[in-house]
């Protein structure tokens, strides 16, 4: 039996032992999950990680229930100020041939913000074994939300996937530290109806077509978060028009370890309602953009690399519906739990018994001035997700 909830987002928080699933404005903080994350990877874990495969057509993966759209929506994209492109005009894509459809990934050599947004992620899935996906750094309000395939965040049959780290414009084989720092995430949130359930709402397996998840990551040991030190790409939600996209990731195959590219028109996959369909055998999770300027290194991101036909190495990433709106609204508006003895500053929001506060002037915290019982210290203010 499948249990889906409109509403609800299954929001996945790490360092805790199970699945759980959350209204939008419940996802609940582990208080200092990052130094532990970054201790688990030491270089020897590091390099003996194996990249994420994505679900293939040919293994039975069938579509379950088309997304559902909203109205189009788009963010813009934060260029990073000191980013520098070497872009030239042929360095703008790789030539499409074959209908359009088909596009050799080629080293991206031209720079930009996307050189430092796109990275790799790294994590433990329920074997024990360590893989490695492809992420990007969305806009978001706090800076702190990265992209990718849902299924780097949950394993196959519903459970979640642990010890993750995002690296931005690390190249496997660097030495360490990565260019831009270690990110450990601090909560993830995939679409409800990716997560199927049985009647005892123990997650089963999960649909395919609402493969893209988030990240929350904790900020860098000097404060900044992530968007701060890289920049960010922006995104498009309910966009299913056909346009000449730009796929951004590393190899599906340890043959490289640069960062490729592959741009064309995209092909509509005629059994996955609102897929797009690319020949780019890039990672698990690698971003596909639109109105990309190679000059800049800046596009929207409206959609994730995440299935793919082996035999003709045909990706697909399926449009960013209502549904992955919904997870990057709660991913933006992720609100910790509040806690006593911690200092608070105007404008922190925290999550207290369901519910969303911001606050008004700073304070130390103590047992009997919790939010909902202080208000000159609190008020409150829920995302803009329907509860159910």
């Amino acid at each position: 039996m499948r249990t889906l909830t409109a509403t609800v987002i299954s929001a996945l928080i790490v360092g805790s032992g199970a699945l759980t699933t959350l209204a939008p404005a419940h996802a609940a903080a582990v208080k200092d999950p990052g130094q532990a994350i970054v201790d688990y990877w030491t270089p020897e874990r590091l390099a003996a990680v194996k990249p994420l495969q994505a679900a293939s057509l040919e293994g039975g993966v069938s579509p379950l229930s088309p997304p559902t759209l909203g109205e189009p929506r788009q963010i813009a994209p934060v260029p990073h100020p000191g980013a520098t492109s070497n872009a030239q005009p042929s360095a703008a894509g790789v030539t499409p041939a074959s209908g359009g459809w088909e596009a050799d990934p080629q080293p991206w050599t031209g720079g930009g913000t996307i050189a430092g947004t796109v990275g790799r992620l790294v994590g433990v899935g329920e074997d024990g074994a360590g893989f490695v996906a492809t992420a990007n750094v969305v806009v978001s309000d706090k800076g702190n939300v990265v992209a990718t395939a849902a299924h780097a965040l949950v394993t196959p049959k519903g459970n979640k996937t642990t010890q993750l780290m995002f690296m931005p414009g690390w190249k496997e084989g660097q030495p360490e530290p990565p260019p831009y720092g270690k990110f450990p995430a601090v909560a993830s949130f995939v679409p409800a109806p990716y997560i199927l359930k049985d009647g005892n709402g123990k997650p089963t397996s999960v649909d395919y077509h609402y493969d893209t998840g988030f990240l929350i990551v904790a900020p860098a040991p000097d404060g900044r978060q992530v968007q701060q030190v890289v920049g960010a790409q922006g995104v498009k939600f309910n966009d299913v028009t056909r346009s000449d996209e730009h796929t951004f990731g590393f190899p599906s195959e340890a043959t490289t370890p640069d960062l490729q590219h592959c741009h064309g028109p995209n092909a509509e996959d005629r059994v996955w309602f609102l897929a797009f369909a690319m020949r780019c055998p890039v990672n698990s999770g690698s971003p596909w953009l639109r109105d990309f300027d190679p000059h800049t290194g800046v596009g929207y991101q409206m959609t994730v690399a995440a299935l793919v036909n082996a035999s003709d190495k045909m990706m697909l990433g399926v449009a960013w519906g209502k549904d992955v709106e919904d997870a990057y609204n709660t991913a933006n508006t992720y609100a910790p739990e509040w806690s006593a003895g911690k200092q608070y500053a105007a404008g922190d929001l925290v999550t207290y018994s369901g519910r969303t506060y911001r606050c008004l002037q700073p304070h130390i915290s103590q047992p009997g001035w919790e939010p909902a019982n202080t208000p000159a210290l609190w008020r409150r203010t829920d995302p803009g997700i329907a509860l159910p």
